[in-house]
């Protein structure tokens, strides 16, 4: 099989590529299915979720924006008291 960077690597999707034969592209969209099936499996097993929920996305933007006034903060403080010695000097 011979597919330049697998089969969804490029600007052209699964045909992208040189040797894409149809028989490489049956072959890759049927093991889609099974990899799917595999990840949720391992998901289960591993009590892990990738999925998004609403409680996420607001605890994402309320981390966004404590990190914002942190940095903030943090600029203020160098700001008041610069690390480096002022001088011409290297």
């Amino acid at each position: 099989m011979k597919c330049k960077g697998g089969l969804t690597h490029g600007r052209g999707g699964l045909t992208h590529g040189r040797g894409v034969q149809p028989s490489v592209l049956v072959k890759g969209t049927k093991n889609m299915a099974s990899a799917a099936q595999i990840c949720e499996s391992v998901e289960e097993f591993a009590r892990f979720s990738n999925d998004i929920s609403a409680e996420k996305i607001h605890n994402r933007q309320a981390a966004i924006t404590r990190e914002e006034a942190d940095a903030e903060k943090l600029l203020d403080w160098f700001t008041d008291h610069y690390p480096f010695n002022e001088g011409s000097e290297i």
